[in-house]
């Protein structure tokens, strides 16, 4: 099992070395990087195949399609040209009243492959009316939604709440488990509040700016002309009731005993039996090569946890802390640990694999493990520097057009921020002794 292990290590840094170069396309490379890691026994067929139907993929082949569709609507210009008016033409403004948007419609939905999608087309429809670049708002809007979200007692932040529980109860750490939701809000709200204020004043500072690159001037022409006039009264009313629906689903999935891609996908459905997309434009929004990244990435961590390579890095980490590890150089070990794995593995995968290793540990030492725990979670959610970590960032990519160059640049002050934001309140309001 530890040659496997080895072996594999040895794929996945060539994956990681093809994303930096970049010579081929990102998903090319992750495709690449599966199917080495399936024939040389790292991954097992039926867990690679398995990895290309999740409900997050299910989810974004739906929210693509009518993303797409409701972009092509009269309703979008208008809410376009709203935004333009009370951000009177001013870029901070517009971004400002976005970010908000998103991190809103994280909490109502709870989902933010979702929450992205819904936000993406309005943003790009402001870009194209003020003529700004997309790469200065697709960052922001991404990181709002990956890392903003748990700041309200919503069904959202309940449910995180209840997810981690169960971790605490399996590990035998019952007496840490009675915790409430607003002590996940305690912990969540100031790493809210400072992805929001960096979104806003500083992330636009840093992104790259590309208007030439996404053809606005030809693209805003072309929508004021066939494209917006393309679409009957009748499918304009589809759209954007089906659209409607497809948010509240999402949001009330839950309670309705129901997944989220239930409605992504039946709204795409009726979406294209209303024929508002068609031909080639069907394929041009279902996103393939995003599809193929996420899908791709998922397997390689699979191939982490399958081979073992992900039990050597935990075995590691076990034996660097002492018995009685200072609690702030402790929860920072963690935080650091998993901001470098979420950029090379997805941010689930990392959660899965720390969070045990952080509850044993704690377990070990005989400690408070929740503020450890939670900046364990904090540190996955700092999966914006690579397309690799979480679905969203490789939408945000594609959306920006961005190089992991420029994702770097943008993302390193935020993780830095971050990092220092999250240990210091993390470990303050609950400390381990």
């Amino acid at each position: 099992m530890e040659h496997q292990a080895v072996l594999c290590l040895m794929i996945f840094a060539l994956v990681i070395i093809g994303f930096l170069i970049q010579k081929i396309s990102l998903a090319q490379t992750a495709m690449m990087g599966m199917l080495l890691m399936i024939w040389t026994g790292c991954l097992e067929p039926n867990v690679a195949l398995a990895n290309f139907a999740t409900p997050s993929i299910m989810l974004m082949c739906g929210t693509f399609l009518m993303a797409g569709a409701f972009g092509k609507t009269q309703t979008v210009t208008k809410i376009a040209r709203f935004m333009s008016v009370i951000s009177k033409g001013e870029p901070r403004r517009i971004t400002a009243c976005y970010v908000i948007l998103a991190l809103l419609t994280n909490e109502l939905i709870g989902n933010s492959v979702a929450a992205f999608g819904v936000i993406w087309p309005l943003a790009l429809a402001s870009c194209k009316e003020m003529q700004i670049s997309p790469s200065k708002l697709a960052f922001p809007i991404a990181i709002t939604c990956i890392a903003g979200s748990g700041f309200l007692p919503s069904t959202a932040s309940v449910s995180m709440a209840e997810f981690y529980r169960q971790y605490f109860i399996q590990f035998g750490m019952e007496q840490y488990a009675n915790y409430s939701v607003f002590d996940y809000m305690a912990v969540r709200t100031p790493i809210s509040i400072t992805v929001v204020l960096y979104a806003i004043f500083l992330a636009p500072k840093f992104a790259p700016e590309r208007i030439d690159g996404f053809g606005l001037m030809e693209e805003k022409e072309k929508d004021d002309g066939e494209n917006r006039k393309g679409l009957s009264t009748a499918q304009e009313w589809i759209t954007v009731a089906t659209f409607l629906g497809m948010i509240l689903g999402i949001a009330f999935s839950g309670r309705l005993g129901l997944v989220g891609w239930q409605f992504s996908i039946t709204a795409a459905m009726v979406i294209l039996a209303a024929k508002v997309l068609q031909g080639k434009e069907i394929y041009a929004n279902m996103g393939i090569s995003v599809i193929c990244l996420i899908g791709a990435g998922a397997n390689i961590a699979s191939a982490l946890q399958q081979s073992g390579a992900a039990e050597l890095i935990g075995k590691f980490m076990l034996g660097i802390f002492g018995v009685h590890p200072n609690g702030y150089v402790f929860g920072a070990a963690f935080f650091l640990i998993c901001f470098v794995l979420t950029q090379v593995m997805s941010n689930m995968a990392v959660n899965q694999i720390f969070v045990p290793i952080c509850l044993m540990t704690c377990s070990a030492i005989g400690c408070n493990p929740f503020g450890p725990v939670f900046l364990s979670i904090s540190g996955t959610l700092t999966s914006f520097m690579t397309p690799v970590g979480d679905p969203v960032t490789v939408m945000m990519f594609d959306a920006g057009g961005y190089t992991i160059k420029d994702s770097v640049k943008m993302g390193w002050f935020m993780v830095v921020i971050m990092f220092a934001v999250s240990v210091t309140c993390t470990m303050t309001l609950y400390p381990m002794y």
